[in-house]
């Protein structure tokens, strides 16, 4: 047949090469996709992680028991009794709060090392609350070590109220 012809050689190297740029171009959009749910992992483990220390704070403060180091948190104030929280809690105007945490910790969670610290102070005539009325907020911070520069944070916080005739 006259007028048909294949392929150079130069027109397949052409297209292979397309190809494989446009392979490696898809590739390194996977790869960064993983990064991100990685990243974005670790944020939801440590807003999980400050949502439970709060209440596993709270329910100490409730029940007056102490804080214990159980699997995968370690704490930095372990043993620590909750019976003066309401009596003696940290005042001072809501920020700066005071410079010692309420307790601190580290939770280890899958390979993710996460710490955190609650801090507590009592908020003094928020909402026209009675004088026998303590309001404290505690909020709990969460850091933890990401690629790049710094750490990345997230925070949690809770609003308790105290009446002497409960």
């Amino acid at each position: 047949m006259k007028g048909s012809r294949g392929l150079t050689i130069a027109e397949v190297v052409l297209g292979l090469g397309l190809v494989g740029l446009a392979f490696f171009a898809l590739l390194s959009v996977c790869s960064l996709g993983t990064r991100f749910n990685q990243q974005s992992m670790v944020s939801i483990k440590a807003a999980q992680l400050a949502d439970s220390e709060l209440s596993r704070t709270i329910a100490a403060i409730v029940y007056n028991v102490p804080l214990t180091t159980g699997p995968g948190i370690q704490y930095s104030t372990p043993g620590r009794t909750f019976t003066d929280f309401w009596h003696m809690p940290p005042t001072g105007p809501n920020f700066p709060y005071p410079g010692t945490p309420w307790s601190r910790g580290v939770a280890t969670i899958g390979a993710d090392q996460i710490n955190f610290a609650i801090y507590a102070t009592t908020l003094a005539g928020v909402g026209g609350v009675s004088p026998e009325n303590v309001v404290a907020r505690l909020d709990a911070y969460v850091w933890w070590k990401e690629d790049g520069p710094g750490n990345k944070m997230t925070s949690c916080t809770r609003l308790m109220v105290y009446g002497e005739d409960s």
